[in-house]
């Protein structure tokens, strides 16, 4: 697991006594979750490298892609809930709602609706307790991943534009989520115990 709060160029920084060693075990088919700025860092670069005056700093490049900071008039950094939307099938994501025209049901444990979660979240948080289609998750980041592979992308959500808020490599055991699923309530925890669940299996 990767996870991280601060700048891009720091982290990698700091990860650097262990690229290569992720790098093995990316290939070697071991799972890795990296989370927020853990996440951003599975890309190949990012553009808060730049901004901060570093020049190109290098990610660990198991998701080809970089990153990018919001543009238009919302506030930056975003922080706060906001709802995921599923856009392919993932381990990951096992027991959610995939939207594929017939919305063909993959819960396991009877989830509240997307609509019960909007309340919820109004309410301070999440408390469906199964399916993340729908569900929210907690945000604070100000650059979002622009992975090259558009099936890199397991689940978005919407400020201002639509961005990734969980990626995954071709292989499927390197993953990320830009939000904090241990800030995000059931929906965070449905993540975190599929997690385990994809370590327990391999």
């Amino acid at each position: 697991m990767i996870p991280g709060v601060g700048a891009f160029g720091d982290g990698m920084e700091n990860a650097g006594p262990f690229r290569e060693r992720l790098v093995d075990a990316a290939a070697d088919g071991t799972p890795i979750l990296g989370i927020c700025l853990g996440m951003q860092m599975l890309l190949t670069s990012s553009e808060e490298a730049d901004h901060a005056g570093q020049g190109e700093v290098r990610g660990l490049d198991l998701v080809p892609g970089r990153n990018v900071r919001f543009r238009g008039d919302r506030k930056v950094p975003h922080m706060g809930w906001n709802e995921l939307s599923v856009e392919r099938d993932h381990p990951l994501v096992t027991g959610v709602e995939v939207d594929d025209g017939a919305s063909e049901a993959r819960r396991d444990d009877g989830a509240a609706s997307g609509a019960q979660g909007t309340e919820d979240a109004a309410a301070g948080g999440p408390v469906d307790g199964g399916s993340v289609d729908g569900g929210y998750a907690y945000f604070v980041h100000s650059y979002y991943a622009e992975p090259e592979e558009p099936n890199a992308v397991v689940a978005t959500t919407d400020y201002g534009v639509e961005f990734p808020a969980i990626v995954a490599d071709e292989s499927g055991n390197v993953m990320g989520t830009q939000f904090h699923p241990e800030k995000s309530g059931e929906t965070g925890l449905r993540l975190l115990r599929n997690f385990v669940d994809i370590c327990a299996s391999r």
